[in-house]
């Protein structure tokens, strides 16, 4: 049968932020999404933020609801994010 599903949770340093029309072209988030910035050196080794993640910030709960964008040296993660 299924598996249970399991709850890791990992602490990480990252910016709430709403995504402004010159950083949306040529993605797939609207204008006007909120979103998360997460700083990557801040998570353990081999942690990546996925879809359907929950992000809590300032006691306020968010699921990442679309694709993670990931600059090339992992540096930072961009994540369309609902509360």
């Amino acid at each position: 049968g299924p598996q249970p599903s399991s709850t890791r949770t990992y602490t990480c340093r990252g910016i709430l932020d709403t995504y402004e029309t010159s950083r949306t072209q040529g993605t797939v988030i609207q204008q006007g999404s909120r979103v998360v910035l997460i700083l990557g050196g801040s998570l353990p080794n081999n942690i990546e933020p996925e879809p359907d993640d929950r992000v809590v910030i300032e006691g306020q709960t968010f699921e990442i609801v679309g694709p993670v964008e990931r600059d090339p040296d992992a540096a930072t993660y961009i994540a369309a994010v609902r509360a």
